[in-house]
């Protein structure tokens, strides 16, 4: 019994910080949306994409490895000594790399100090992750969950303030959004000196990198099949297009934050083996499913007025994210069931799965965008989300012993 109380707790301190941090980032957009007009807030989207995307490629290994060094290891000096290492070191190489970026025809417009800009969210992202991993690994849920607020609260106030001084335009949120994530970084380190003998330890950076490195690919795959869409609707469509499935993909992310949640409070428990008999995985995975069923209903109720209301000029989101629906319920306990899986030691199907999908996600995103728009874009998504999941789903049922039923029993969530 103490195993889920203690997951419940977590959940709670976690759904609390995050809550506040989605209605935050939620006034956040919708001012972003309206201010900076669909093309610009298209433009926004692509470079938080790209940031993402090279964030994990280069750092999400330090973020997994982090969390397994402290949480398993007790090593937060050494974790901490080696990530600011090479965080910088990483931040180096990337300044020339953007700098070159700038002279090519890139999605992403480089010129003036937009190749700085690159490089330091790039860098200071990876590094926040990085802190995220070790606070993790000593499983402090509060103080995980607090990071983001702290950066989202950042975000918005500069937003805002630049936005009361005359307006905002897309080189005032890079700035913004560069002062938000440095001040992330900062507030995850602070907590973590007390009691930290930092020094630089080779073959403990090794073993994060080992570590580290068998999630990361899978990590980098699924966000591939989350958003890999995103360029492709740029490269049919445009970047105004982008700016609306931008806004559909606001009201997903809403769907998408209690699986999210869930599995940041699972994953340090999967590894410390407190959830030996897959019990606990398996009723946060039914609870993820019926949230995200009621969480899809009554989003197809109130998305188109709230669309309305809160991003004026972007009603056209709602039908796109109608047809994300039912991809988003398949997606919430197909996340779950991955971390699950990935604390156990990252089988081979958390990285052929999502690898399948996004083939399919890629492959059915060219054929239907061109002829449907952002709803084939949406369709395409949806469908690959649901396959991800299932056969996710299939990989931890047949490792647990269990069937499809035992799954589907909803019951056992209150039976215990």
């Amino acid at each position: 019994m103490a195993e889920p109380l203690s997951f419940l707790r977590g959940l709670s301190l976690s759904t609390l910080c995050t809550g506040a941090a989605f209605a935050l980032g939620f006034a956040n957009q919708s001012l972003l949306a309206r201010e900076l007009g669909p093309q610009a807030f298209g433009t926004l989207r692509i470079w938080f994409t790209t940031v993402m995307l090279v964030g994990l490629i280069a750092g999400e290994w330090l973020n997994r490895g982090s969390a397994y060094a402290v949480g398993v290891e007790r090593q937060r000096g050494v974790v901490l000594a080696n990530m600011w290492l090479y965080g910088l070191l990483l931040t180096g190489l990337l300044l020339p790399l953007c700098w070159l970026g700038s002279r090519l025809e890139l999605p992403l417009d480089l010129a003036g100090s937009g190749w700085v800009i690159l490089a330091g969210l790039i860098g200071l992202t990876v590094m926040q992750r990085g802190g995220l991993g070790i606070i993790l690994g000593e499983d402090r849920i509060s103080l995980h969950a607090s990071i983001p607020l702290a950066f989202i609260a950042t975000y918005l106030a500069g937003n805002g303030l630049s936005h009361l001084r005359g307006g905002l335009a897309l080189a005032q949120v890079l700035d913004n959004w560069l002062l938000a994530v440095a001040l992330a970084a900062v507030v995850a380190a602070v907590p973590m000196l007390r009691g930290a003998k930092l020094r630089f330890d080779g073959a403990a950076f090794r073993r994060m990198f080992e570590v580290g490195g068998r999630g990361s690919a899978s990590v980098v795959i699924i966000f591939l099949l989350f958003r890999s869409d995103i360029y492709l609707i740029d490269h049919f469509l445009g970047e105004t297009q982008v700016g609306v499935y931008a806004v559909a993909l606001i009201f997903a992310e809403l769907v998408q934050r209690l699986p999210n949640i869930a599995g940041v409070v699972l994953l340090p428990k999967v590894i410390r083996g407190e959830d030996g008999d897959d019990a606990l995985s398996l009723r946060v995975a039914q609870g993820t499913l019926i949230f995200g069923l009621a969480a899809s209903t009554l989003l197809a109720a109130v998305a188109e007025p709230v669309i309305e209301l809160a991003f004026e000029g972007y009603g056209v989101a709602y039908v796109p994210l109608l047809w994300m629906l039912p991809g988003l319920v398949f997606s919430g306990f197909g996340s779950v069931l991955n971390v699950k899986l990935a604390g156990q030691g990252y089988p081979a199907v958390t990285v052929w799965a999502p690898a399948a999908a996004l083939a399919v996600n890629v492959g059915a995103n060219l054929a239907l965008i061109p002829v449907l728009g952002l709803r084939g874009a949406a369709l395409a998504t949806s469908v690959a989300y649901a396959l991800w999941a299932l056969i996710v789903t299939g990989a931890f049922l047949r490792r647990s012993g269990l069937g499809w039923r035992a799954f589907l029993d909803l019951s056992r969530i209150w039976r215990g």
